[in-house]
């Protein structure tokens, strides 16, 4: 009845601190890899957005996250969307982008003009919509595909012909950028930026960058001038005052990101460098720039988000796609609220990606088993996770972004590791490592690499004479290592 007994409390207690042992695994490795799973909640339609495809986010001084679609502008409360229309007053159902400016309105760019939201408004209603037209004489600049508030309250526009200025009287002025330098007649403005230095950064989609000085001189910048291509799809000032420039992919293959020079002389070449696929970029085509509060530069591709990794790594980016939740494929925009949670509008739908939410890794990541006992930290800080399915007891490193898996060289006679949960397994202060087995203790030297563990030959510990199970170590102040045991026999 004993024995009975004891093989019944065997597997209840395996059972329940294997659960206990995942989850701690899941809580516990909050840091990236390449295939695990984020912390990522997905919207679509089902849940009230108007399109599945986002192209902009921004967050409101209310707290409000507004979403750009090819159907309107979707605002999301925290529990429900919101979403306006051509019904509500919106020249166009293509919503480009949005803007609150520090008096508090809400401009909404569109491919049939700019509209400003009506605080009197009514939805549906024509004689008094939500939402108030700017005319704009020339027919040509009515894609409007970015907005811009400098910090004098000036009210920028990028239309699909030229710079406009929003005047007091409310009406739209074109602002001349000089004679293009590949007379071009239209320029498709894409993304305004100002620098520190009081500089203003056009990019546009056909005519390279323009920089709009504070004295009014005007510098246009093509690929004579070092640039990949002349269509800039997304600027972005650092926090190291670098600005970067995202391009669309083109005929030149090599497009990608451009490091500008901050305040490039006449005649100069304005790229330090350009970061393309080879370099690790997941795609040519950068469609948004955003640097998170944590000091993150994040980089959308039409490939997947990358999370930069510096310019002087094997790779540039740490890419997330599909199987981490996002998508594979065309995302838009990046933003972060202040609550710190990153949205990403995406093809695939709209992603809020949580920093203090549950990341699971699983074998596919490198962590052997799916059956964690074992979690701990040595004295250099390094974690371990150790895995036990009776039969072998392979251990992973983490290094803060992916695991390595070593199997040690237990000889081939062990048939079982016992069950033992928490700190079934123990590097010690001197480098040793210590492993728990159905016959006692194997005790590896400490190797040169972590992966020799699988190479050196261990020292087999016995600590009875009878057959026992070594439950948990602990190393004391004077560094020496105690287990706990049990007899076979209960």
């Amino acid at each position: 009845m004993k024995m009975l007994f004891g093989t019944f409390q065997k597997r209840f207690f395996h059972r329940r601190f294997a659960l206990f042992g995942w989850i701690a695994l899941v809580l516990l490795l909050s840091s990236i890899s390449n295939a695990e799973r984020l912390p990522i909640k997905t919207y679509t339609v089902a849940d009230g957005l108007l399109r599945d495809n986002v192209s902009k986010i921004k967050q409101d001084s209310l707290g409000f996250m507004w979403f750009c679609t090819v159907e309107g502008v979707s605002r999301f409360d925290g529990y429900a969307f919101q979403n306006f229309t051509t019904d509500d007053g919106l020249p166009d159902r293509h919503a480009n982008d949005f803007l609150e400016t520090r008096a508090g309105e809400i401009f909404v760019a569109t491919d049939g003009g700019l509209a400003r939201l009506n605080a009197t408004g009514v939805h549906g209603s024509k004689e008094n919509p939500l939402f108030k037209l700017y005319p704009l004489d020339n027919p040509r600049a009515k894609q409007i595909n970015v907005l811009f508030e400098d910090e004098s309250g000036a009210i920028f526009i990028g239309t699909r012909d030229g710079l406009y200025k929003l005047n007091a009287t409310g009406e739209l002025e074109a602002i001349n950028l000089g004679e293009s330098l590949n007379a071009i007649k239209e320029i498709d403005v894409a993304a305004i930026i100002k620098d520190r230095r009081g500089a203003m950064w056009i990019g546009t989609q056909n005519g390279g960058l323009f920089r709009l000085l504070p004295n009014v001189q005007t510098e246009q910048f093509t690929t004579a001038n070092g640039l990949s291509s002349i269509s800039v799809a997304s600027l972005l000032e650092d926090k190291d005052g670098r600005i970067w420039a995202g391009m669309r992919a083109g005929a030149n293959f090599y497009t990608g990101l451009c490091l500008l020079v901050a305040e490039p002389q006449e005649n100069q070449n304005i790229v330090e460098r350009t970061f393309t696929p080879k370099d690790g970029l997941p795609a040519n085509w950068i469609p948004a720039l955003y640097q998170s509060s944590d000091g993150k530069f994040w980089v959308s591709t039409i490939s997947g988000l990358c999370l930069w990794q510096g310019e002087n790594s094997k790779s540039v980016c740490k890419t997330y796609t599909t199987k981490n939740d996002l998508c594979d494929y065309d995302v838009w925009a990046v933003t972060e609220d202040k609550d710190k949670n990153l949205w990403i509008g995406t093809r695939c739908g709209l992603k809020k990606w949580t920093p203090y939410g549950f990341t699971t890794y699983t074998e596919a990541d490198g962590t052997g088993l799916q059956l964690a006992n074992s979690i701990f930290e040595n004295a250099a800080g390094e974690l371990f996770v150790s895995f036990n399915n009776y039969s072998t007891r392979p251990i992973s490193r983490f290094d803060g972004e992916k695991f390595e898996l070593v199997k040690p060289n237990f000889p081939s006679g062990i048939r079982y590791f016992g069950w033992g949960w928490k700190q079934t397994v123990w590097q010690d202060r001197a480098g040793d490592w210590w492993f728990p087995s159905g016959d006692g203790v194997y005790r590896f030297p400490r190797p040169a690499r972590f992966k020799d563990l699988s190479k050196y030959v261990p020292q087999l510990i016995t600590v009875s004479t009878k057959p026992a199970e070594v439950f948990r170590f602990f190393e004391d102040s004077c560094a020496a290592i105690n287990g706990l045991r049990r007899t076979a026999r209960l």
